[in-house]
């Protein structure tokens, strides 16, 4: 990847955290973050990979965050310099459970 693309991801990253403070509210005691940003640029978009807790609030908070995304695109434009903003797609980022199984399987095989 180039040094470019990272810059691009780290500063896409920055200003979505900050963005996502700001206008986002999530029920009380439930926490989001941000795990991944993967901008894909030959069809312009930005993949955002979301960590939330607890686990069963997952698909409330990822529904907030789909509902928003167009508005949180909007906002994105407002800070970046490139002529066309990128859409902004979430997914669950579940890198964490996946490690917890394999850790589980691998604690059986023992």
């Amino acid at each position: 990847m180039s040094k470019y693309i990272e810059q691009f991801n780290a500063s896409i990253e920055k200003i979505l955290g900050n963005l996502i403070n700001k206008y986002i509210e999530l029920p009380n005691g439930c926490l989001a973050s941000i795990t991944d940003v993967q901008v894909i640029y030959p069809n312009n978009l930005v993949k955002i990979g979301l960590s939330i807790f607890p686990k069963e609030y997952e698909q409330t908070i990822y529904q907030i965050f789909t509902s928003k995304a167009m508005f949180l695109r909007k906002k994105l434009s407002q800070q970046i310099t490139q002529k066309k903003c990128p859409e902004i797609k979430f997914y669950l980022d579940k890198t964490e459970e996946n490690m917890e199984k394999l850790m589980s399987t691998f604690d059986r095989l023992t």
